[in-house]
């Protein structure tokens, strides 16, 4: 108890000592800096059509970074390259389907010269309005910003077109899981006005 009752107290002198050199020291005036955008922002913006390499999927939504694997192993087997970031989409609400019956795709951008096959499908995905979110965190807890999109899509007077789609912004071998990137996004239009 003595020895905990000592270790205390060094730790408040020490802090107060630490306190009383740099505290009290006036710092130097800092330019404001310009306001960043937080990351549950949300903007509708008009996408590129774009080509696309996928795989159909059904299991659990958390496999999707194995089925990301799979899909970049058979881009570099048709002797294509991966570009710019890998997607999912989700066809299924998982608060309504099974997660072993829930389906979805993962896709990816690529570089080469592929019609796709029976391994892996390419298609074309047109233009169209999106609402996006960027949420920063672990996958398994993105839930808050979906609520949020779809909250808003709702209150600005959007109709949803189709399935939301995740588009991965960092490697999360790379970072940690709280520095996750992840734009989510809504096909929307605008809502029919009833006369």
């Amino acid at each position: 108890m003595l020895n905990f009752y000592r270790k205390s107290c060094l730790v408040i002198l020490v802090t107060l000592l630490v306190f009383a050199f740099f505290g009290c020291q006036e710092k130097p005036k800092e330019e404001p800096k310009p306001a960043m955008p937080t990351a549950l922002e949300i903007s509708v913006k008009k996408s590129e059509p774009i080509t696309v390499v996928y795989l159909e999927k059904k299991g659990p939504y958390s496999e999707t970074g194995k089925a990301i694997g799979e899909l970049y192993a058979l881009i570099g087997k048709k002797g294509l390259k991966p570009r710019n970031y890998p997607m999912g989409v989700y066809l299924d609400d998982p608060e309504k389907v099974k997660p072993e019956e829930t389906k979805y795709e993962v896709m990816s951008q690529f570089v080469g010269e592929f019609k796709g096959d029976a391994e892996l499908k390419m298609k074309e995905i047109a233009a169209r309005n999106l609402a996006s979110i960027v949420y920063v965190g672990p996958y398994e807890k993105c839930k808050p910003a979906y609520v949020k999109i779809y909250s808003w899509i709702a209150k600005n007077k959007y109709e949803i077109t189709g399935p939301p789609i995740e588009k991965y912004l960092n490697d999360p071998s790379q970072v940690a899981p709280e520095q996750l990137k992840t734009e989510i996004s809504v096909p929307v239009k605008e809502a029919e006005k009833i006369e």
